[in-house]
């Protein structure tokens, strides 16, 4: 016959029923596992599904080269233009 201690309910050490509920629902997918494509909270360091390190991606700084291409071109013409009229 069970012991009458583990059929009482009101033991602050047992977990309640709705911390037995199913919590996937509750959370919401942020981004995608880089490895696996599984959806992932944002702030997980691992992905649960295939163990690998989500590592941050750094921010981009701006495209520098891009914008010194541009500024380049822009001179060259520039001067073009200055000497050829």
């Amino acid at each position: 016959m069970p012991d009458a201690a583990y059929q009482d309910d009101s033991d602050p050490d047992l977990p309640l029923d709705q911390d037995m509920d199913d919590d996937s629902a509750d959370m919401v997918a942020d981004m995608a596992c880089p490895e696996c494509g599984a959806a992932v909270i944002a702030d997980t360091p691992k992905c649960p599904m295939c163990g690998e390190w989500i590592r941050p991606v750094p921010a981009r700084r701006g495209n520098w080269r891009k914008w010194l291409f541009v500024a380049a071109v822009l001179l060259m013409l520039l001067a073009t233009l200055r000497f050829t009229f």
